[in-house]
Order: structure tokens, then sequence, then C-alpha cells
């Protein structure tokens, strides 16, 4: 029902993952991992994991979740990519079918809503806000979203909680950016 609101017939998806680990550095790096979808869009993820010590280690390798409370492994950095080629378009004119509204007023109540966007214990900065606006602006306008997170230096696992803590400000402890590219 889905695929037919969004006017496709089948839908073809492609899974393309890269990475390495290097237990000498400590490091687990995911080169690109892409979901694409010929004519839809392409989402891809990379990221590098730094300080991979051994109580991490054991996690991965006896599958061991627990184990990671342990560790002291951190993100380095994280980047996702959203190559928008008609999927944007489609998913609002599916919302506006089955909400029986039209897409102008999808998309507009949609780019407000993030524009708008204060979740609950989340510091809103100007740096959030321009994160939102640049997030809105692809909503209205299509092409390539970027988010990147560079935090520096690594945010170790142990301070992940803080990211739902209230009054977290998610863009300075991630070093969180938005692009947007036509």
């Amino acid at each position: 029902m889905a695929l037919q609101a969004m006017g496709l017939k089948e839908l073809r998806l492609g899974l393309d993952c890269a990475g390495t680990k290097d237990r000498g550095r400590r490091e687990i790096t995911i080169d690109r991992c892409a979901l694409s979808g010929t004519d839809l869009a392409e989402i891809s993820v990379a990221g590098r994991i730094v300080n991979a010590d051994d109580a991490f280690w054991h996690a991965i390798d006896d599958g061991d979740p627990v184990a990671l409370h342990d560790s002291k492994v951190g993100l380095a950095s994280a980047r996702l990519v959203l190559a928008d080629r008609s999927l944007l378009e489609r998913g609002l004119k599916a919302f506006a079918t089955l909400t029986l509204q039209p897409v102008s007023a999808v998309r507009t109540n949609l780019v407000r809503d993030i524009r708008k966007y204060q979740p609950a214990g989340v510091l809103i900065t100007p740096d959030m806000t321009q994160v939102l606006d640049t997030v809105a602006r692809f909503v209205e306008q299509g092409g390539t979203l970027t988010l990147d997170a560079r935090p520096d230096p690594p945010l170790a696992l142990d301070r992940f909680d803080y990211l739902s803590s209230p009054g977290a400000d998610l863009v300075s402890a991630l070093a969180l950016s938005a692009t947007l590219a036509r």
C-alpha cells in the first residue's frame, strides 16, 4: 500500500558497505555503508570509533553488550548523507494522499515542525537552530543533506547518557553540522 501511495510498483535496493577494524590502533572505521534505490535516494553512513579497549572487543567477540559498560570506546566521527532523487517528493505525496491534504500543506507543516522542533530537555542553541534550518531547507527543495558529527575529544560511550539528559547541548557535544547541496 505504501509503495502504491508513492507511485511505485516495485522497490529495488542496493546495499554496499566497507570498513576496517584495527585492534592494534584500537579503531573501527566504517568507510561507507550505503543503501540506494535507483531514482529514489541514496542513504549512506560513515564513521570512526576509537579507544576500542579489551572490554569493547570482549563485548563484540562474545556478543556480550553488558561488557560495553566497562569500555572507554568513543565516537570520533560520524556522517549521514541523504541524497534525494525522488523519495522525498514521493513520501510527501503518499502522506498527503493518506491524510487527504494537499502536498504543499504537508510540506509546509513538516518544514514548520522541523524549524520549531524543541524536544523536552534539549538545549536549543543558535547552532541547533542552524542545523534544523538546513534540514528544513532539504525538505523544501531536496538535494543532498549531509550531517556530520566530529566530537573533539571523541565522545566516550560512558558520556552518551549525557546526550539524553535535560539541557544537553547536542550540537556542541557532537560538534554537529549540517550542509545542503543541490
